[in-house]
């Protein structure tokens, strides 16, 4: 159950791993997974080392998994996938479609995207997430299973409230009361999340109560109070 200790950490071996880097997983419904590596291949976006691009790899009960699926490259225009470096992908079924969020360098500065996913299981050439980007490094976005609320990282000096950041990345959330909506302007979560470290890759559980992230090579956990 929920409140039961992990188990002890098993490697999923190939095909998901390589002797190359394969990171930010993001299971699935299905036994689908979603992850990021800097496989090299004729499929990549890529044509130097040390750049990722998402992959889809699904896990069958009796054969095992699958060969991992490259989402598309952006400038073939064939999903969101880019000349510069993926990270942290995040997937959301709403009433407007299904979308992934996903932070990447295309620009040459960190920002976070958005693709919508077609009907064929494709993704469209992905939209910059402009509520949530600043000139800053903007990072590593996860969304809320009613994609009403989204926390990510940033390097960013100040959020919007004038709160100056407590170290190299803080965890940020925007809010909206509906999918069909912007994303609200971002603000950092604060002293009792943030600290001296660089905390990433933050996660929202399903109950919305629970925040996961990283911070300085550790994993923390963080819980919702209560008012």
């Amino acid at each position: 159950n929920k409140e039961a200790p992990w188990s002890t950490p098993q490697n999923l071996g190939a095909p998901v791993n390589t002797e190359f880097n394969d990171f930010c997983p993001t299971p699935l419904d299905g036994r689908w997974l979603m992850y990021v590596s800097e496989r090299p291949g004729e499929t990549t976006c890529n044509a130097r080392p040390g750049f990722g691009d998402i992959y889809l790899i699904r896990q069958n009960a009796a054969f095992g998994w699958s060969t991992p699926q490259h989402l598309g490259c952006v400038e073939a225009g064939t999903g969101p996938n880019s000349a510069g470096a993926e990270f942290s992908p995040s997937l959301v079924k709403t009433k407007q479609g299904t979308f992934l969020y996903y932070s990447s360098t295309a620009s040459g500065n960190h920002d976070i995207y958005m693709s919508r996913q077609r009907h064929n299981g494709s993704f469209e050439p992905p939209t910059p997430v402009a509520e949530l980007n600043t000139a800053s490094d903007d990072r590593m976005p996860n969304i809320s299973p009613d994609g009403l609320e989204i926390v990510f990282s940033s390097n960013r000096p100040v959020d919007a409230n004038g709160t100056p950041g407590a170290g190299s990345f803080d965890v940020y959330v925007s809010t909206r009361s509906h999918t069909s909506e912007p994303f609200s302007v971002p603000v950092n979560l604060g002293s009792n999340v943030n600290g001296a470290g660089s905390e990433t890759r933050s996660t929202i559980s399903a109950d919305r109560k629970r925040l996961y992230f990283g911070r300085d090579g550790e994993i923390y956990r963080a819980f919702r109070q209560r008012k």
